[in-house]
């Protein structure tokens, strides 16, 4: 070997070569000028459009869904108002109703209370009526035990105390007779007993009229006593009557008052009872009305949200079209597409197949050794391309 820049020296080299046949050797040179030029052809990007456009008919659907969105429900607002309305006359109507009820209540509780004065009324006038002046006394008479009521208890007390005076005094007199007749001598004679037969006599009218006398004065007494109370009885009776029939005219008085505003409560009990009724009735039929317009609210609602369905459908429906448009648009595109990439790769497929071709050719390559002492750049260069083209093959080409 030489330093760098000098000649060759010759130095004996050894070359073993595998050759192709001379037959086969110019379609495997093309084969690499062919797969060369094709490796350095610059990238060809696709022209054409690869997405489609949206429809108009999918934009008109995508339009009327904002529209949809912003405008809000058909009618919902007329159908809130009237259900408003509905519910602020149903309210009146419960109120007014209730006022009808109040009102009737207190219609009965007037009726009631003049019920009830009627009756006091009656009640009066009946005590009124069947008053009798005579019913305080009795006609009592003076015997029996009344006239024994008013007899003095003393009455036995001082007859007996009288009684035993002249008793007593007539004892006296006897001691004294007998002095007498001793003193004419007619003691023990019959006019000793004629005068003691008088004595005794006398003793005895007087014990009788002691009694007699005595309860002739009491019963006199007692019968003056009870003619007094009877008059004093009767005159307290007649006290009561002349007051029970004042009484008796204030009580026809108060009966006719009492009935009279009886009556006069009672007709604005039934007044207040029929107003009431009236109140109650047109409250009802308020809150008929508000039912009525509650209903038409929910009628309005209803048909709104039928109006927002068909809506949603018909918007549905173009978008729909729209995409059915697009689909058929971007199929078209697409087949455009694939046949752009089936035109570049037409030099492949061809390469391909003029290589597989040229495989399935039997080759018997030969094995060639030579040798040689100068060293040939070119010789060398052509060894490498011979190797290469082994390679190629041996890669599958």
């Amino acid at each position: 070997m030489g330093s760098k820049g000098s000649a060759p020296v010759e130095t004996k080299r050894e070359v073993v070569q595998t050759n192709l046949p001379d037959y086969v050797r110019p379609y495997f040179e093309r084969l690499l000028q062919r797969t060369e030029a094709e490796s350095q052809r610059d990238y060809e990007p696709y022209g054409g459009q690869r997405l489609t456009d949206p429809s108009t008919d999918l934009l008109s659907s995508e339009q009327r869904v904002r529209d949809i969105a912003s405008t809000g429900i058909p009618g919902i607002d007329d159908a809130t108002g009237a259900v408003g309305t509905g519910l602020d006359l149903i309210s009146q109507g419960v109120g007014k109703y209730g006022v009808g009820e109040r009102l009737v209540g207190e219609g009965s509780e007037v009726a009631r209370g003049t019920l009830g004065d009627i009756g006091k009324a009656a009640t009066r006038t009946e005590q009124a009526f069947g008053f009798d002046p005579y019913q305080f006394s009795d006609a009592r008479q003076f015997t029996g035990a009344e006239r024994d009521r008013y007899m003095s208890p003393y009455l036995e007390g001082v007859l007996d105390v009288q009684k035993r005076r002249a008793r007593e005094d007539y004892l006296k007199s006897l001691p004294q007779q007998s002095a007498t007749a001793i003193g004419a001598g007619a003691f023990g004679g019959s006019r000793e007993g004629v005068q003691r037969a008088e004595a005794q006599s006398d003793y005895l009218d007087r014990v009788g009229d002691i009694e007699a006398t005595g309860r002739q004065q009491a019963f006199d007494r007692a019968s003056q006593l009870f003619e007094a109370d009877r008059r004093a009885e009767m005159g307290l009776d007649q006290t009561r009557a002349a007051e029970r029939r004042q009484a008796e005219q204030l009580g026809l008085g108060a009966a006719q008052q009492l009935s009279g505003l009886g009556q006069a409560r009672l007709g604005v009990g039934q007044a207040l009872g029929g107003f009431g009724g009236q109140m109650a009735g047109f409250g009802q039929g308020i809150a008929g009305l508000g039912g009525q317009f509650a209903g038409v609210g929910s009628r309005l609602a209803d048909l709104g949200a039928r109006a927002r369905a068909g809506d949603i459908e018909s918007a549905r429906l173009l978008e729909s079209i729209g995409k059915s448009q697009m689909a058929r648009d971007q199929a078209s595109l697409d087949m455009g597409y694939q046949d752009f990439l089936r035109q570049q790769g037409v030099p492949a497929e061809r390469l391909g197949l003029f290589s597989s071709v040229l495989r399935g050719i039997p080759v018997q390559p030969s094995r060639t050794t030579a040798q040689y002492q100068a060293s040939n750049p070119f010789k060398d260069i052509l060894g490498t391309g011979i190797a290469a083209l082994g390679a190629y093959k041996g890669m599958g080409y």
